[in-house]
């Protein structure tokens, strides 16, 4: 098989995430790298040049089920470093051909080791920005590929339908999105969901971007559940996300419904929902339908 590391990650990362934000969706293109590049392709080249195992600097850990023997990705050492949640689509074949080497420490450790061993990333700062996009300006970067670099403006409506203010392109907003509306109003507004087709952006209250129910597709299962099967487990909804007790319905081998036990805060289409059984992950999909807004009083 060819490999083009250049066009293959303008294919599999930088169009898929330049695409989702044109379909009013919140992709995270480190899962798709993870998924696509530091994984599949670079495990399928080491293989071309004879090598069976690769090894990355990601804190997360393979354990192994107690009674089938079949490899689980689970939580790392360091529980605020922890990155299994961006590995969850690596497939479940690949994970005999993968070590972790530094999921069993926490990141205070190896900044150790590094001084131990004097190496040359010793005092590297954590990476924040999208690799291809070092200004974070990803606004800017969609207008380059879609607008000829000029802005996109249209309407801000509230809940109800009515225009609150304008905005530069719809694609410079996610749902959850306070900072950066430049709408005056008397309570504070956060964008409830962008819509492509009009070309606006709906804002509403607090209470209007908490939701229990979603439903998510394109499951990646380390341990297939059968289809119609009811799990209690936790799911986390993006990196950032405290992972919450939830009720999982498994539609089918490739969707999932999730039932949170309380409501919680922005779940968003197009980010990644990680099923766990304590540190273990059981699978991860994608989010791709969440329930009508749900007004829940957080008094």
């Amino acid at each position: 098989m060819g490999f083009n590391f250049e066009d293959d990650f303008k294919k599999l990362v930088v169009d898929y995430f330049a695409e989702e934000y044109r379909k009013g969706r919140t992709p995270n293109p480190c899962v798709a790298c993870n998924e696509h590049i530091k994984f599949r392709l670079f495990l399928e080249r080491a293989r071309q040049l004879g090598y069976d195992t690769i090894a990355t600097g990601h804190y997360a850990r393979i354990v192994h089920d107690a009674k089938t023997g079949a490899p689980q990705l689970a939580e790392s050492a360091d529980p605020r470093k922890d990155q299994s949640y961006v590995l969850f689509p690596i497939g479940a074949d690949a994970l005999p051909h993968i070590l972790l080497p530094i999921g069993g420490f926490t990141k205070d450790e190896i900044r150790a080791k590094a001084h131990e061993f004097n190496l040359c990333v010793k005092n590297k700062p954590d990476s924040q920005e999208i690799c291809f996009i070092p200004s974070n300006d990803y606004g800017t970067f969609l207008e380059k590929e879609f607008y000829d670099g000029k802005n996109h403006p249209g309407p801000i409506r509230n809940s109800a339908g009515e225009i609150v203010g304008q905005h530069e392109g719809y694609y410079h907003y996610t749902r959850g999105q306070r900072r950066g509306l430049g709408v005056a109003h008397a309570e504070r507004l956060y964008v409830l969901r962008t819509d492509p087709a009009r070309n606006e952006v709906i804002v509403g209250s607090k209470e209007e971007i908490f939701n229990c129910s979603f439903t998510a597709a394109r499951m990646n299962w380390f341990l297939p559940p059968a289809a119609g099967t009811v799990l209690k487990a936790n799911v986390k909804i993006r990196a950032q996300h405290t992972k919450a007790p939830a009720q999982v319905e498994v539609l089918d081998g490739a969707r999932i419904r999730v039932t949170f036990d309380e409501p919680q805060d922005a779940i968003t289409p197009g980010q990644g929902a990680v099923v766990y059984d304590g540190p273990r992950i059981l699978g991860g999909g994608w989010i791709d339908q969440v329930e009508a807004f749900s007004h829940v009083s957080r008094a």
